[in-house]
């Protein structure tokens, strides 16, 4: 009899589980290569997640300080502004309005500028009214233009200070005759007599009260958005 392998049955299922085996090996090395990549990708994402958590929170807390940076800024130039302002009203405005307010409530009673005060008071007491209230609260209201003028507006606004200038020089010439005028002992002549632009100008209180009004409102105004961009 010829010995042949082919039609032997142990042969073909040693054959069938070989190739069974080999199918299963190719499956699990396949398995566990996706596993090591997987694995790998696990590993580097360990690595990468961390510093993108990392920049991203900078990048947060960046743009939080940005901000916190500009709000800061704007509190700051909202107070500075507002500081301007209560200067221009503590040393230029305040003053000048109560000293005009001074003047108006005292001339009345100098003979030589009221009609009224002459028929009732004496020459000495109209010269004392004169010499020593009218014309040192002239002078004192003449010092605080001459050192605040540079407060006569500030840079938030469109103000326009023409007119309130020609009062106040128109002002300052009416001083500057009074003055002439009482030093020469002139007593019986008064500024008005030297011509229109040396009488007193009656327009410049109501600008000063005018300017008050209108910064003490910038004022307020600057106070609430301080308040608003503290919150």
């Amino acid at each position: 009899m010829e010995n042949s392998d082919e039609g032997d049955p142990l042969e073909s299922k040693k054959f069938a589980l070989e190739k069974e085996k080999f199918a299963y090996q190719k499956i699990r090395d396949q398995a566990i290569d996706r596993a090591e990549q997987r694995a790998k990708r696990w590993a580097q994402l360990s690595i990468v997640v961390p510093i993108l958590a990392i920049i991203l929170s900078f990048l947060t807390n960046a743009s939080l300080e940005r901000s916190k940076s500009t709000a800061a800024g704007r509190q700051e130039q909202l107070r500075v502004d507002r500081n301007f302002i209560d200067k221009q009203l503590s040393d230029l405005y305040y003053p000048l309005r109560l000293r005009l307010e001074k003047d108006s409530a005292v001339w009345t009673l100098a003979g030589q500028l009221s009609l009224e005060a002459r028929e009732k008071t004496s020459p000495e007491f109209s010269n004392y009214v004169e010499k020593s209230i009218l014309i040192p609260n002239h002078e004192e209201a003449i010092k605080i233009i001459d050192q605040n003028l540079a407060l006569i507006k500030n840079g938030r606004e469109t103000y326009d200070p023409t007119k309130l200038m020609d009062a106040i020089n128109h002002y300052q010439r009416h001083v500057a005759a009074y003055k002439a005028l009482r030093a020469v002992n002139t007593l019986s002549a008064n500024p008005i007599e030297l011509g229109e632009d040396s009488e007193f100008p009656k327009e410049l209180a109501p600008l000063i009260v005018s300017r008050i009004n209108d910064l003490e409102a910038q004022r307020a105004l600057l106070s609430d958005e301080l308040r608003g961009a503290a919150r």
